[in-house]
């Protein structure tokens, strides 16, 4: 296993590519998400356990996504099924990811609660919202919230590649594939900043289509992740790859 470091274009050239893997199967592909959304609707019947529990089962799902994009890449016919691969195969290891990224995201939100963030001051029925109530909410978060994107972060970094290195690795650690992950990141961080134009540019365009492009641009987004993780990994040792640092 090596990880490449690639030039900024390929930013861009994971979404492409996510939307060549979605043209070939695009009505299964929202079909997937749809069950997905389904499955996070459920959860929500049972209020703070429901979503912990998806919360450490996303891993799994995306794993089965990915598993799904590379039948798809390889002219193989997607399925539902597809979607709980994971399950089947490697579902330990892949909540195991899941629960350290809860766990995670939940020490920094406390944090960001110490901190003296709070929801937004919502106006009375019939009342115009308060601009300078507004203002001084949005003073008094802009600290806590800075250092909430800061450490969410690394902390997705080491999360992003976890499921497609656990599903296509059966043999590597959870800890190893966090390590794995977080370097490809760091070892890219220019075509991932232009990755993120690219998206926050789509995402500007959702008005324009009543936001009914959506039904694509979520699945697309997920695709992205086996795009990625195509395009920076080499599971066969080419030459032209890099090796991460022996204490990563």
């Amino acid at each position: 296993m090596k990880v490449r470091d690639l030039n900024a274009a390929h930013g861009w050239y994971w979404v492409r590519d996510a939307f060549k893997l979605f043209a070939k199967s695009p009505a299964l592909w929202i079909a997937l998400v749809v069950v997905l959304l389904i499955v996070w609707l459920v959860s929500a019947i049972v209020p703070i356990v429901g979503q912990l529990v998806v919360g450490v089962l996303y891993p799994v799902f995306v794993a089965g996504l990915m598993a799904g994009a590379r039948k798809v890449e390889k002219d193989g016919e997607l399925e539902l099924a597809d979607l709980f691969t994971a399950f089947r195969e490697n579902v330990k290891p892949l909540a195991t990811v899941g629960l350290i990224g809860l766990v995670l995201s939940l020490l920094v939100g406390g944090l960001m609660l110490l901190m003296g963030y709070k929801e937004p001051p919502m106006p009375a029925a019939g009342q115009s919202p308060d601009v300078a109530a507004l203002m001084e909410y949005l003073n008094g978060i802009a600290l806590p919230m800075l250092v909430g994107l800061l450490l969410l972060v690394p902390v997705q970094m080491a999360l992003w590649f976890a499921p497609p290195l656990l599903m296509f690795n059966k043999s590597m650690s959870v800890i190893d594939a966090i390590k794995w992950s977080f370097y490809a990141c760091i070892a890219n961080v220019i075509p991932f900043l232009i990755y993120g134009l690219v998206l926050t540019g789509l995402f500007m365009l959702l008005p324009f289509t009543l936001f009914l492009g959506m039904i694509v641009l979520i699945p697309v987004m997920l695709l992205t992740i086996y795009t990625s993780y195509q395009a920076i990994f080499d599971e066969g040792g080419s030459t032209q790859a890099i090796n991460p640092p022996e204490n990563v």
